[in-house]
Parts: structure tokens; C-alpha cells; sequence
């Protein structure tokens, strides 16, 4: 009796996900560049610029501890960051429209204090 539940329950699982049950999904042929060279067809892809330095040199240990350091405060700060440039983006065209640079203060003020309780918890 459980064998016959459990098979109902993935028969209708199966059912209800449809068209998710494909392992690929086709991509229509518009979506893809080729050119024809001498009867081959060949893919055109753009591929973004990669840029390969080679490994930092450092000339001690404490330097190489300061380093990977500001690499893990930087890793943990700039999502931050980019939220608050948007912000700022945001407040500055809006301070743009304020009549008088009172105005234009008092709004900062505000802003900063809201800056401020939202990621300094953070």
C-alpha cells in the first residue's frame, strides 16, 4: 500500500512539473551567430576580455598578511558599497530639483541618518 502512495506522489510530481522534466531546453537557431567558411558552418561568439597578471611578488610576510586582508575588507564591503552609490546617485538627482541649498542640506542630513541605520548594524 505505501509502494502504490509513493508512486502517486511521483506520477503526479511528474505531472504537475510538465515541462520541467527535459534535461535541455532548445534554443532557437535566430539566437545564434555562424558564418559559412568553404561549405563549414562555424559559431561566432563574443567573449569578453580576460586579463592575466602574474602572481604579486611580496617582499615579506607581514606585507602578504596586509594585503590578503584588504582583499577580505574589500570582498566584504563592496556590495555595500555598490547599494550606497545608487543611493547616492538617487539623492543626487533628487537634490537637483530642491529649490535652495537649505533644502538640499536638510535632505543629506536625512539621508545620511538613514544610511547610517540601515548598514551600520550590518
Amino acid at each position: 500500500m505505501e509502494n502504490r502512495h509513493y508512486f502517486l506522489i511521483i506520477i503526479s510530481t511528474m505531472v504537475l512539473s510538465g515541462s520541467n522534466l527535459f534535461a535541455q531546453q532548445n534554443i532557437s537557431p535566430t539566437t545564434q551567430r555562424a558564418i559559412i567558411v568553404n561549405g563549414d558552418t562555424i559559431p561566432v561568439v563574443a567573449l569578453r576580455d580576460v586579463w592575466v597578471f602574474p602572481p604579486y611578488k611580496f617582499k615579506n610576510n607581514k606585507e602578504e598578511e596586509n594585503y590578503w586582508r584588504m582583499v577580505r575588507d574589500v570582498k566584504r564591503t563592496m556590495p555595500y558599497a555598490k547599494m550606497i552609490y545608487s543611493t547616492l546617485i538617487e539623492t543626487y538627482e533628487f537634490i537637483e530639483t530642491l529649490p535652495n541649498d537649505k533644502a538640499r542640506q536638510a535632505h543629506l542630513k536625512r539621508m545620511e541618518k538613514e544610511l547610517f541605520e540601515t548598514y551600520k548594524p550590518v
